[in-house]
């Protein structure tokens, strides 16, 4: 530990760049989570010929996930305030990869959505953590920059994920890609405890220069409690339900194309599964396009913008939605599923940033917390809809129907958070003109 620590303070001493080093890290740790995440979806057909599984049984397996990850998700910001972001990243990150072995072992129906629900409660936690991290890291000017770099991790690894998940079925079969993945995320669970810190202060390897150039970041205590506020004060701040209205219904879509997509390509397009991974892996690359622009454009422009770029975001991505499915063009299909995760993957960046100006820093973890678990229960209705949908009518069309509508009500509760973004705004002014 103490070489890897001399390491970091070479690479940092002059440049002070700690704090970007940390980003990285938390790249490459959520990158093996998010390939991880995909395999479900790639072994989608497989599993569903084995165990004989209908489209709306499938779909309640995938939400299986989604249910116990909502759970957790959901109190993961006062865990992280309880027992530090350290502690649970490195816990979730070893729990959830046994959680994954296990997957690979499961007999039926009953035995893979019982390990589905287990998987997404080991995982729950883990976003609070890693967001309360950043807050504490990242200035105020880089953090919509710092989310748009760590969070392209989840389109590289659905990308990554689709493509290496296809190999590994053709060549080895579903369960063995379940047992190498786990394998590879207990490793990576034990070097974040080397690695990762809470805060700046706490790491052996940051300069002077950069950890007093974190102390003074600007930093508005909205609460007047520098230990933030209590979970009563946060279920009674109306912008808090504004905002976890905004998670739920942008991301319809993300969950219905992460969790489907694969599938849809293979059963409405008549592709085999290899070429699913390629077809799939494409909009998700548009959406890691979406975060590594949408989000450093925000920080140019002020926050006071980033309610208005996720209106524009959601906005712009409905009929993209809609029309991926009603082309008869393969290609145009594609075209229009990448357009519309452009700017439903890339503006999450700006999300996240909203989320560190709207709430003080201590409340952050329990307010991303709380928010994301009304993005996840999202993930728990959008797979079993459009599963349900899929049974019933034979078609995708209707339930992309129903996640364009979701998209445009998104954006128009974007609006309502823009309106708060320019309270704050005017309060931080008359604070700094009063000294």
């Amino acid at each position: 530990m103490n070489s890897s620590n001399a390491f970091l303070r070479s690479m940092t001493a002059k440049k002070g760049r700690l704090r970007w080093l940390m980003i990285a890290w938390i790249f490459v740790m959520l990158l093996a989570v998010f390939i991880d995440r995909v395999n479900l979806a790639m072994a989608a057909p497989l599993i569903m010929a084995e165990f004989q599984l209908s489209p709306s049984m499938l779909g309640l397996v995938m939400s299986g996930f989604m249910i116990g990850y909502t759970v957790l998700t959901f109190s993961g910001g006062f865990l992280v305030a309880r027992f530090s972001a350290r502690k649970i990243i490195t816990v979730v990150m070893v729990i959830r990869s046994a959680a994954t072995i296990v997957t690979g072992c499961v007999w039926g129906f009953m035995s893979l959505f019982v390990t589905r629900i287990g998987f997404g409660l080991a995982e729950g936690p883990l976003m609070p953590a890693v967001n309360s991290t950043v807050n504490h890291w990242m200035l105020s000017r880089e953090k919509a920059t710092a989310a748009g770099l760590y969070i392209t991790a989840l389109p590289l690894g659905i990308i990554l994920g689709n493509i290496l998940s296809g190999y590994i079925l053709e060549s080895f079969g579903w369960r063995f890609l379940f047992l190498a993945f786990g394998a590879v995320g207990i490793v990576i669970g034990i070097l974040n405890w080397i690695i990762l810190r809470d805060t700046p202060a706490e790491h052996p390897a940051i300069s002077l220069k950069e950890l007093e150039l974190i102390k003074t970041d600007y930093n508005i205590l909205k609460t007047g409690n520098p230990g933030g506020s209590t979970f009563r004060q946060l279920l009674q701040d109306p912008w808090t339900w504004v905002n976890a209205a905004y998670n739920f219904f942008y991301s319809l879509t993300f969950w219905a194309n992460l969790n489907w997509l694969p599938t849809y390509f293979v059963m409405a397009r008549g592709t085999s599964i290899l070429k699913s991974g390629y077809f799939s892996a494409l909009p998700w690359f548009a959406g890691l396009l979406g975060l590594l622009v949408l989000g450093p454009l925000s920080d140019k422009t002020g926050e006071k913008y980033r309610g208005n770029w996720m209106a524009a975001c959601q906005f712009l991505s409905v009929p993209f939605t809609a029309y991926a499915v009603i082309t008869p063009s393969i290609t145009i299909s594609l075209i229009c599923f990448s357009i519309s995760l452009f700017f439903i993957v890339g503006s999450m960046s700006v999300g996240s940033a909203l989320i560190w100006e709207l709430f003080d820093r201590a409340d952050v973890a329990k307010a991303y917390g709380m928010l994301a678990a009304w993005m996840t229960a999202a993930g728990i209705v959008a797979p079993y809809l459009l599963g349900f949908i899929l049974e019933k009518t034979d078609s995708f069309n209707m339930a992309y129907y129903i996640f364009s509508g979701s998209a445009f009500l998104a954006g128009i509760i974007a609006l309502l958070l823009h309106a708060r973004e320019r309270s704050l705004r005017l309060c931080r002014v008359q604070m700094e003109a009063s000294g």
